[in-house]
């Protein structure tokens, strides 16, 4: 039965269980995100907008507190240096100052100080005070609150009406911060001073960052400082947190949902598949688990095509075998027949060369001779090494066309020696041919002169590169000052020329050494 068969007249997409898959999810999840969405941004929405005012009225209410008690001061202030100017005999007037400006609160960290236009302290109720004259003597004009970060405060100061007698009170940073404090107290608030760019945190002041930290500022009165107030951002309610949890409230439900639905419908099938399909052997028939009552369909047809296709490989590996025995069976007689059909050709040569009373004619048959048999004996070494598919050897090869040379030597030629050094390299068949020919033309070249009596056949593997080697034909013939150079034949340069380019590396000759030299790719 064809594979493309298998889910004829089966349910469409629309039943499948993906789709079943996502609609559940879809239906189940999408009320619970909307109603997390919107809730979670309507609250963080007015949570934020809401923090941002109390801070903002904190701040202003925070700034005019200061402004009253800083402007309470000044009055206070004035009146006591009019009254040391004038000499009015009013008693402790410093202590009663000094009560005045701490305002009933029971914190250090107000001072104050009278002194005159020379810089002698006048009064001072405390006995160490951070005040120092020079801040006192720098007053310009009639009062002034200046932003002091060097000692730590804020310098409100006053002077009399003729000028001689001058008063300052400082307020410090633990001072600043109970009177600052609102009424609805908040622990983590800080505050920031700020005065023609002297600033002073009371407080670790946060850096501001987007979404960490609140911040606010305010006036304080016209004395040309500005109070900043930061408070972290904790506008979480109960609504935004229970808005933040539906989301993990939906992960959950998606996920147990999703995890019921994959694994009776998909996770389990699937691994009783795969549990099937690893134990498959090829040859064997491959038998799918059996569907169970919560398995997917889809995942059971899956395992039906898995079935029949095993059946089909197991069909489809006899036919290939099958088929393989032949062409093998084939190739084998047609290897054997050609090199029958050469052991003949060579025969007959053989024949003509011994009939013939024609000594050119006999050479002539001869020189064919030792061409055909060294395409034969690449032949015979092709089919002995086809079953393994590495190529011909080398050694092997160049070896035998040494011999078959020897045995067909012409009359005279006896005692020519042919010396043969391979190294074991394999050579594929469309370079072991032309080599087979490039050796016999050079051979029946050097055979062919009287005054030479050896030639040296070297195959040399380059050790740099293991896919390539060297092939070195050596004899006396080739050198420069022989005959071959003087009466070479044009049929035989031609043919040397076709061999190189067959092998795709240049023929090169010295005639010093009386070399030939070629590249070769090797297996």
């Amino acid at each position: 039965m064809p594979l493309r068969n298998l889910n004829a007249n089966k349910r469409r997409f629309i039943g499948g269980t993906a789709f079943r898959m996502f609609v559940v999810l879809t239906l189940a999840l999408l009320p619970l995100a909307i109603i997390a969405f919107v809730s979670t941004l309507d609250s963080h929405r007015t949570a934020k907008q809401q923090a941002r005012q109390l801070l903002t009225a904190a701040t202003e209410q925070s700034a005019g507190k200061l402004e009253s008690d800083i402007m309470a001061v000044k009055t206070a202030q004035s009146l006591t240096v009019q009254s040391i100017a004038n000499f009015m005999p009013v008693g402790d007037i410093c202590g009663r100052m000094q009560i005045f400006v701490q305002g009933g609160r029971k914190i250090d960290g107000v001072y104050f100080v009278a002194v005159d236009r020379s810089g002698k302290i006048l009064c001072t109720p405390t006995a160490k005070s951070p005040i120092r004259t020079a801040d006192v003597l720098s007053l310009h004009a009639h009062s002034d609150t200046v932003l002091a970060p060097n000692i730590g405060g804020i310098l409100i100061r006053s002077s009399s009406t003729d000028g001689k007698v001058l008063a300052a009170t400082l307020y410090r940073e633990d001072f600043l911060r109970h009177t600052l404090r609102p009424l609805a107290a908040d622990g983590e608030r800080n505050f920031k001073l700020a005065q023609d760019g002297r600033t002073l945190s009371l407080g670790v002041y946060p850096v501001a960052s987007a979404g960490q930290i609140f911040e606010a500022t305010a006036p304080i009165g016209d004395t040309g400082i500005t109070l900043a107030t930061a408070l972290p951002d904790k506008t979480e309610t109960t609504s935004q947190i229970l808005a933040l949890l539906a989301p993990m409230a939906m992960w959950l439900a998606a996920v147990l949902m999703g995890w019921i639905v994959v694994r009776w419908l998909l996770i389990q099938p699937l691994v009783a598949l795969r549990q099937a399909i690893g134990n498959y052997e090829p040859g064997r028939k491959l038998v799918a688990p059996k569907r169970s009552f919560y398995s997917s369909p889809e995942i059971a047809e899956l395992g039906t095509a898995f079935e029949i296709m095993s059946e089909q490989v197991i069909s489809h590996g006899d036919e290939m075998r099958r088929a393989l025995d032949s062409q093998t069976k084939l190739t084998r007689e047609v290897h054997h027949r050609v090199k029958n059909n050469l052991q003949i050709i060579s025969s007959l040569i053989n024949l003509h060369a011994r009939a013939s009373g024609d000594t050119q004619a006999k050479a002539a048959y001869l020189s064919i001779q030792r061409r055909v048999d060294a395409l034969a004996v690449v032949q015979r070494n092709h089919y002995a090494e086809l079953e393994e598919s590495k190529g011909v050897s080398a050694p092997q090869l160049i070896t035998e066309i040494a011999s078959s040379l020897k045995a067909s030597m012409p009359a005279g030629a006896e005692r020519f020696i042919i010396e043969v050094d391979c190294d074991p390299v394999c050579l594929h068949q469309d370079v072991a041919a032309p080599v087979a020919f490039l050796v016999a033309e050079l051979a029946d070249e050097a055979i062919s002169r009287a005054d030479t009596a050896s030639m040296c056949i070297t195959l040399i593997a380059d050790a740099s590169d293991p896919g390539h080697a060297s092939l070195v034909i050596a004899s006396h013939a080739f050198l420069t000052s022989t005959r071959i150079e003087q009466n070479a034949s044009p049929l035989v340069e031609r043919v040397l020329t076709g061999l190189s380019r067959q092998l795709r590396a240049p023929l090169e000759h010295d005639g010093v050494t009386g070399e030939y030299r070629i590249g070769l790719n090797v297996v």
